[in-house]
Order: C-alpha cells, then sequence, then structure tokens
C-alpha cells in the first residue's frame, strides 16, 4: 500500500508539474516553458518562439557579438587613423610655415645677391672701360717705342757707318803714315 500511494502521490505530482501555471511578468526577458503548462501573461505583449528559433537567434546574436567586436576595432583603427592624420597635418602645417619662412629669407638673400651681382657686373664694367682707356694709352705707347726704335737703329746704322768710315780713314791714314815712315827710312 505503501507503494501504491507513493505511486498515486508521484502521478498527482507529474500531472501538477505538467499543469503547472507560470506567470509571465513585465519585468521578464525570457521564460522557459514545458508542454502541458499554463502560461499567464501579466504584461502587454509577449512573444512565444520555439527552441529551433531560440537557438537561430543565439546564433545570430553571437554573430552580433563578433560583428560588434570588429566593429570596435575598426573604431579604435578609425581613431589611431585620425590621431596619426591630425599629427600628420600638424605636421605638414609647420613644414608650409618653414617653406614660407624659408622662402621669405631665400628671396630677401636673393634681393641681396642680385644686388651684389648687379654692383660687381657694375664694377666689371667700370674695369673694362679703364682697362680698354689703358689698353688705347698702351698701343698708342708701343707705336711711340717703335718709332722710337726704328729712330735709334737708323742712328745706330748711321753711327756705325759713320764710325766705320771713321776706322776706314785713320786705317787709311795709318797706312799712308806707314808708308811714308817705310819711304823716309828708306
Amino acid at each position: 500500500m505503501k507503494i501504491i500511494t507513493i505511486l498515486l502521490l508521484f502521478s498527482g505530482f507529474c500531472l501538477s508539474a505538467n499543469a503547472q501555471t507560470v506567470t509571465f511578468q513585465s519585468d521578464d526577458d525570457k521564460l522557459m516553458i514545458f508542454r502541458g503548462a499554463t502560461v499567464e501573461i501579466d504584461t502587454d505583449t509577449a512573444y512565444i518562439i520555439s527552441s529551433t528559433r531560440a537557438q537561430k537567434l543565439n546564433r545570430q546574436l553571437d554573430e552580433l557579438g563578433q560583428i560588434k567586436g570588429i566593429y570596435n576595432q575598426l573604431l579604435t583603427n578609425r581613431n589611431k587613423l585620425l590621431n596619426e592624420l591630425t599629427a600628420i597635418e600638424e605636421t605638414l602645417g609647420k613644414v608650409i610655415v618653414r617653406m614660407e619662412a624659408d622662402s621669405g629669407f631665400l628671396n630677401q638673400n636673393m634681393a641681396d645677391i642680385i644686388a651684389d651681382i648687379d654692383q660687381t657686373l657694375l664694377e666689371l664694367k667700370q674695369n673694362n672701360e679703364t682697362l680698354a682707356t689703358n689698353n688705347r694709352a698702351l698701343t698708342q705707347k708701343i707705336d711711340k717705342l717703335n718709332h722710337l726704335v726704328k729712330a735709334l737703329r737708323k742712328e745706330t746704322r748711321w753711327i756705325w757707318w759713320n764710325g766705320l768710315a771713321d776706322k776706314i780713314l785713320v786705317f787709311g791714314a795709318g797706312i799712308g803714315v806707314g808708308a811714308l815712315a817705310v819711304l823716309i827710312l828708306l
């Protein structure tokens, strides 16, 4: 009898478990319900889905979690790239400022250099004019020296011929005196 009592209690318990009433309230996220259970909905709206659909949704939620992780990683990479681009932009700005400053400095230096070159060209023109004047004067002096050399050559020839004539005259006089002396002594 004990066994029958236990069996009756157990079957009653199973029936009461199958005939269990479950209340779904507005603050519940999910509720697992088994066959034969009675559901009392204590909210405006509730959805019931099968376990297959729940598994599919769970897989999609897992994929969504992976996509969210990838999105967060891409967002981090994007922020790093934006920071690097900002740093590059600042560096380029500094380079542009330096280039403009250097350009101004070079323009000023170029103006000074061009002014120096102009001054040097002016001095070279003046030197060339002075050299041309000196060359003309030197050419005139060379011409005068050439005339003087010609005159000195003529004078030297005249002196030489005059000296030769004197020598011939002295030689002739010496021969004449010698011949007279020989004639007198003989």
